[in-house]
C-alpha cells in the first residue's frame, strides 16, 4: 500500500512537471524564440490586435540576441502609442545609446504615454535629470527637450568622453559629473553662473 502511495506521488509528480513544460512552451511560442524580423513584423502588423502588437514589441525588447536595431525601427514605424512606448522602454533598458536621438525625439510625441516613457529612457541613459515631465505644458517640455539636444550635441565633440561613459551604465554618474564640468566651465567663460540639471536615475518601470 505505501509503495503505491509513493508510485502514484511520483506519477502525479511528474504530470505536473509536464503540465509545467507544456505551459511554459505555450508561452514562448513553442519552446523557440521568435527572430527578431517576426516579431518586428507582428508588432507592426495592422492585422491583429494593438494589445497582441504590444506583446510582440515586448518579446522583440527581450529578446536575447541584441534587438536595439529591430526596435529602432518599430518605433520609426509603429502609429501605436502602446507599441512605440514599449520599444522605448526596451531601448532604455538596454541603454542604448545609439538611439538617443529618436528617444529626444519621441519625447515630443503626441502621446503623453510615449513622451512619459522617452523622458524616462534618454535620463536612465544620460545619467541627467532635465525636469521634463510628459505631462507639463509644451513650452516647459520644450525647454527640458532642448537641455537634451544640446547635451547630445555636446556629445559628439572630439574630445568628449561623455558617449564612452554612457555605453556603461555602471559609468552614469561620470555622465553627470562630466556635464557639470562642462557647464561650470561655460558659464565661466560667459562670465555668469549656469545650472546644468541635476543627476538622478529612474528606473524604467516605475
Amino acid at each position: 500500500m505505501l509503495r503505491n502511495r509513493f508510485f502514484q506521488a511520483g506519477v502525479a509528480g511528474v504530470a505536473v512537471v509536464a503540465v509545467q513544460v507544456i505551459l511554459v512552451r505555450w508561452l514562448l511560442g513553442g519552446g523557440s524564440i521568435q527572430p527578431q524580423a517576426v516579431l518586428a513584423a507582428q508588432a507592426l502588423s495592422e492585422g491583429i490586435e494593438e494589445g497582441e502588437r504590444e506583446v510582440a514589441a515586448v518579446q522583440l525588447a527581450r529578446h536575447p540576441e541584441e534587438p536595439a536595431a529591430e526596435l529602432r525601427r518599430v518605433l520609426r514605424e509603429s502609429e501605436s502609442p502602446k507599441v512605440r512606448a514599449a520599444v522605448i522602454r526596451g531601448l532604455g533598458n538596454l541603454y542604448d545609446v545609439d538611439s538617443l536621438p529618436e528617444l529626444i525625439d519621441a519625447m515630443e510625441d503626441e502621446s503623453v504615454l510615449v513622451r512619459g516613457r522617452a523622458g524616462v529612457a534618454v535620463q536612465r541613459i544620460v545619467g541627467l535629470d532635465a525636469g521634463f515631465r510628459a505631462e507639463d505644458p509644451e513650452e516647459k517640455r520644450g525647454e527640458a527637450v532642448a537641455k537634451y539636444r544640446q547635451f547630445w550635441e555636446e556629445c559628439q565633440q572630439p574630445d568628449s568622453k561623455f558617449i564612452e561613459y554612457m555605453k556603461d551604465p555602471s559609468k552614469a554618474q561620470k555622465s553627470a559629473e562630466e556635464y557639470h564640468r562642462r557647464a561650470k566651465q561655460a558659464g565661466e567663460q560667459n562670465g555668469e553662473p549656469k545650472t546644468p540639471p541635476r543627476s538622478e536615475s529612474e528606473e524604467m518601470d516605475r
